[in-house]
């Protein structure tokens, strides 16, 4: 995980955290989870030069817009098979209550990074 941004590392050790507390982990989890750092740090990436350029680039669509739809995509749906959404989590918790704090996704998401 040391190739990512300090973000992306934060949200992934919390992430992973999680995942392991929750009795669901396997060593081979560690694939998934690598898949859903870089989709996470793409998103960013993408995200901070349409910020930058802009949806369009000249009269064709900037190519990041591609990359961050794609990469968001992805990150989310390994986010909801491990839980790691509110919703996903009620689902994997059998309906048992869901805290009210931030998601690790949710404060992710808030984060500036």
């Amino acid at each position: 995980m040391s190739d990512y941004s300090p973000v992306v590392r934060e949200y992934m050790e919390a992430a992973i955290a999680e995942v392991k507390a929750s009795g669901r982990w396997r060593e081979v989890d560690m694939i998934s989870m690598d898949i859903l750092a870089s989709s996470l740090e793409k998103w960013k990436k993408a995200e901070k030069d349409i910020l930058e350029h802009g949806v369009c680039i000249g009269t064709h669509q900037n190519p990041s817009v591609s990359v961050a739809s794609s990469s968001l995509r992805l990150a989310m749906g390994i986010m909801q098979d491990y839980g790691l959404t509110a919703l996903s989590k009620k689902r994997l918790t059998k309906g048992e209550p869901v805290q009210e704090e931030d998601s690790p996704i949710e404060a992710f998401l808030k984060g500036d990074g």
